[in-house]
Formats: C-alpha cells, sequence, structure tokens
C-alpha cells in the first residue's frame, strides 16, 4: 500500500484565523495533524507528502524536517501554490507513484477511530477497484453544516458521489466521505485523475477525490464504502477549536477539584416544569428530567455538579410523565429535597420559579440552576464571591461554548465589564460570540427576596421575550432596582438542553473514552 497525502493548499481559513503555520502542522493533542493521520494507517512505509514550495521553503515551519522525522523515506514533493483542489496536485507527482502498488489517497484535515487492518481485509475480498471510507449517523460538525461529499448506494455498491451537498433532507442518515479514497492501483487513479480534468468535474475551480469517482461508476468499476467508527473534523478553524473546546472539557471532567461536592448555605431551586417538545418531537419517550445522561437521569446528573444546600426544592408539572418515579429517584440521591407540583403551564421559567421559591426562607441565598447542565467551575473562586458581602447577586456564566457561537440567538449574552455585569441581552447577541460569555442557568441570589423583588418587577413590566418571563430578564429589573450583580467565570458548561446538544456530548463521551490518544476514561 502507497499512501499519498496531497497538503499543498494555501490554508487561508486558517490563516485569517490567525494561524501562523500551515494546517498539516497544526499541533493537536501533542502531535500535528499530519502525524495523526499516518498513525491512522500502520504498517504503511510508502508515504509520499506533496507539499506547497512555499510551505517547504519556508524556514519557521521546518515542513521538510518534521515530516522526514514521522517517516525517514517519505518521498516530499514540492509543488507551486495552487487552487485547483487534490487532484490537481497528485497529477503534479505521478513520476514519483508506483502505478502497480495500492494506492490510498487521504486529505490532512481530520482525524478518525477505525479498524485499519478490516479495512484492508474489506478491501481485499471485495475485490474492489475503490473504496471510499465513510461515516454516517449523528457527528457534531454536521449539526448546522452538510458541505460534505455524500455517496449514494444501490445494496453495498456505489452509484452515485456529489461534492459539498447531499442526496436528502436528512444528511446524516446518508454516507459522507471522511477524506480517505483507496485505488486498487495507482494506474486506476491516474486515470480517473486525469479523467476529472478532462470532463472539468470541478467544484468551484478545485478537483476533488470524490469526483474520480464518478467516471469510475460510469465505467461500471466495482466501488464500495467502508464504514468508520468514529470522526473528528478538523478542517476548519471553527471545526478544530470546537474539538479543542470539548477535548479539553473532557480531559478535566473527572478531575477531583471539579467532582468533589461542597456544601454552601442557603436553598437550590430547580424548575422542571418545561413541554420538553424537542425531545419528544426526536422520539425521546421520557420527560427531558428523565433521559438519561450517562446512565443517570438527566437532573440527577445536574444536580450533582451543583453545590449542594440544606434545602433543594422542584417544581413540576403534575401531569408530566413519570413525575412519581422521578420524584422517587431524586428522594434517593437528596433526601433533603422537597417538590411542587404546577397544575397549569406557566409564561416562563421565572414565573415557574416564583412558586418553587415561596415556600423558602428567602432570607437565605437562593441558587436557581437548570435540570439540562452540568458545569465544571472553581469552587474558591466561587466562594469568594459568596463571601464578598457587597454582592447581591452572581450570574453563573461561560465563554466559547461552542453550541451559543453556532446558535447565539438560543442563548443570553452578559454585557460586563471586570466581571460586573451592566447588562443582560436576552436571545439576542451582544458583541462578538467568540468573545462574550453566556447565561448557563445558574443564578445565585445572595437572598432569595432578591429574586422575588425582581422577578415581581419583571412581570409587573410585562418584559417577556418570545412570549416567556426569563429569569436572565429578571437580571436587568435588578440591576435597574440597585443590586450588584457580578459574573462568575466557569471553565466548562455540559449543555444537554437540545437533542442535538445531548447527542453531541454523548459522542465526545464515546470518542474520548474510546481513543487510545486520549487521556479521559469513564
Amino acid at each position: 500500500m502507497q499512501l499519498i497525502i496531497p497538503m499543498s493548499g494555501l490554508g487561508q481559513r486558517f490563516q485569517k484565523a490567525g494561524y501562523k503555520i500551515p494546517k498539516p502542522l497544526i499541533e493537536v493533542e501533542g502531535k500535528i495533524i499530519v502525524e495523526h493521520i499516518l498513525e491512522m494507517f500502520p504498517g504503511v512505509n510508502k508515504v509520499i507528502f506533496i507539499c506547497n514550495k512555499d510551505h517547504l521553503r519556508n524556514p519557521n515551519f521546518k515542513m521538510r524536517e518534521k515530516l522526514l522525522k514521522l517517516n525517514v523515506n517519505a518521498k516530499i514533493i514540492s509543488i507551486d501554490q495552487h487552487k485547483k483542489g487534490p487532484i490537481h496536485a497528485v497529477l503534479k507527482c505521478l513520476s514519483y507513484i508506483d502505478l502497480d502498488e495500492a494506492t490510498i489517497v487521504n486529505y490532512c484535515d481530520f482525524n478518525c477511530i477505525w479498524d485499519y487492518k478490516k479495512f484492508i481485509k474489506h478491501v481485499k475480498n471485495t475485490n474492489c477497484d475503490g473504496c471510499v471510507v465513510t461515516y454516517t449517523g449523528f457527528h457534531p460538525h454536521m449539526v448546522g453544516n452538510t458541505n460534505y461529499a455524500y455517496v449514494k448506494l444501490y445494496k453495498d455498491k456505489i452509484i452515485d458521489i456529489q461534492e459539498k451537498k447531499p442526496f436528502t433532507n436528512n444528511p446524516m442518515s446518508e454516507h459522507a466521505s471522511s477524506g480517505t479514497y483507496y485505488f486498487k492501483s495507482g494506474e486506476i487513479m491516474s486515470k480517473y485523475f486525469k479523467k476529472t480534468v478532462d470532463e472539468d468535474l470541478n467544484t468551484k475551480g478545485e478537483y476533488y477525490v470524490s469526483m474520480s469517482y464518478k467516471p469510475m461508476i460510469n465505467d461500471n468499476l466495482n466501488l464500495n464504502i467502508f464504514n468508520l467508527d468514529k470522526f473528528m473534523q478538523w478542517g476548519t478553524p471553527e471545526d478544530l477549536e470546537e474539538y479543542k473546546w470539548f477535548s479539553e472539557l473532557f480531559k478535566v471532567k473527572n478531575n477531583p477539584s471539579y467532582t468533589k461536592n461542597f456544601k454552601i448555605e442557603g436553598n437550590t431551586l430547580i424548575p422542571c416544569a418545561g413541554l420538553g417538545k424537542r425531545f419528544s418531537r426526536e422520539g425521546y419517550l421520557l420527560p427531558k428530567p428523565l433521559i438519561k445522561v450517562s446512565k443517570k437521569p438527566m437532573l440527577i446528573q445536574a444536580l450533582n455538579y451543583l453545590p449542594s444546600t440544606n434545602n433543594l426544592q422542584i417544581v413540576f408539572r403534575n401531569s408530566m410523565k413519570g413525575v412519581n418515579s422521578l420524584m422517587k429517584e431524586v428522594k434517593k440521591y437528596y433526601p433533603q429535597s422537597s417538590f411542587y407540583l404546577l397544575d397549569r403551564e406557566t409564561n416562563g421559567q421565572a414565573e415557574t420559579c416564583t412558586y418553587g421559591a415561596k415556600s423558602l426562607n428567602n432570607d437565605l441565598p437562593l441558587t436557581i440552576s437548570a435540570c439540562d447542565n452540568g458545569i465544571l467551575y472553581n469552587p474558591d473562586n466561587f466562594k469568594k464571591l459568596l463571601k464578598d458581602k457587597s454582592i447581591d447577586i452572581i450570574v453563573w456564566g461561560c465563554k466559547n461554548y461552542p453550541g451559543a457561537k453556532r446558535n447565539p440567538e438560543m442563548y443570553g449574552w452578559i454585557e460586563e465589564k471586570n466581571n460586573l455585569i451592566k447588562k443582560i441581552h436576552v436571545k439576542k447577541i451582544y458583541q462578538d460570540p467568540k468573545l462574550d460569555p453566556i447565561i448557563i442557568g445558574t443564578f445565585t441570589f445572595k437572598k432569595g427576596s432578591f429574586f422575588l423583588s425582581s422577578v415581581n418587577d419583571l412581570m409587573q413590566n410585562g418584559s417577556k421575550v418570545n412570549g416567556e418571563y426569563y429569569v436572565d430578564s429578571s437580571i436587568n429589573h435588578a440591576i435597574e432596582m440597585g443590586y450588584k450583580v457580578v459574573y462568575f467565570p466557569v471553565d466548562f458548561y455540559l449543555c444537554w438542553g437540545t437533542p442535538n446538544d445531548l447527542k453531541t456530548y454523548e459522542y465526545w463521551d464515546n470518542c474520548f473514552s474510546s481513543w487510545a490518544n486520549h487521556s479521559y476514561k469513564r
């Protein structure tokens, strides 16, 4: 087997994002990206790197030195800078390629968990002329972005392929190309790369390897797919930053400084009276608080991340499916808990919380939080804010959460200076989603009465957003009433609030725990 890695592109998106080195040399998990690529193919020694000559010439990159360190026998081919895609790059280097050798062309901007030995058996047993390595099902990078190559099958055979768009309205049910393409020989690869150019099968001026399968299909070659287990997309700065965020989260998730529970004075209040329509529409049979997260009900997991208090009050709807079993489950873990059952829908989260708060001692501190997230934070930093008598309200927030950057209109944004909150922007962007903190749904009022007076003012003024009263909005009323409100930055926000949020969390949990190169273990 010979492995060809075209890496001669400009990487303009990474340059614009401030990266100073070519994409293949960016470090991820202590290794440059192209090293991860090589590790996907254990035992393959015939490696051809096709490089941008300007990258090779730049002494700051040390590209040749780094590549030879990975494989001392590798062929490093220098070509002119271009914007014509990987097929163009490979065709420039045909004299270096063994036309009789089975060949893999692999892109240089991703990683995956797969069984390479099983793949080799697959291509031998099926005697295929070409094989596209694919993935299907839920993958976080496909949420809101379907700009990939997709394969259409009839039984086990490829009958069509196209770039940058799916064949259906449900792309996650399709087979998307990972960027690994097998050819039975270098000769087959060469022939159909040339045909791709001759037939001008380009996408916005670029010739992608996927398009070489079009003429192969027309010539009735034996083409199939091989599905990998987990896919890690690093192709854009946004993809890479999102990957890094979740990777760091899971590295520290089980750190004792985060997992040890500590106790504070006062009460905890959790509103759990929403209808959970998004989950039911996705086919979830249980109400959201009962849906399992890491083998425990979501509500229990959310509570486990909060500081504990002497009193825990949870507000449910009495019509909620499974509410009695859920109360029993909570009591098992939190015997100090009590419950308020609503007999109707309210006008939003803030109003729901007022019902739960009325029976509490509101001269004591009150922490309000959600049933659908976990939080990793520094307990000592939180305790300092609790002890500061000048502070009335603490708003917990987080920066750089990928879901908020993707859908900023779904979050509340904090306008602050030196952690003193000026304003909360509810369901609308403040300035820059890459820099501004979001509200994560957790608030600590030094007295419960501060919450009730703020919400009373909110409701008297009819300050609804999207037809609902939010605790987020009540903070603006608290500021207008003279309360000192500060921002408490948490380290990580574990969001399970929508089906995609939960699936994203589960995906990375499974991926990192099964990947030998990652430190996270369940």
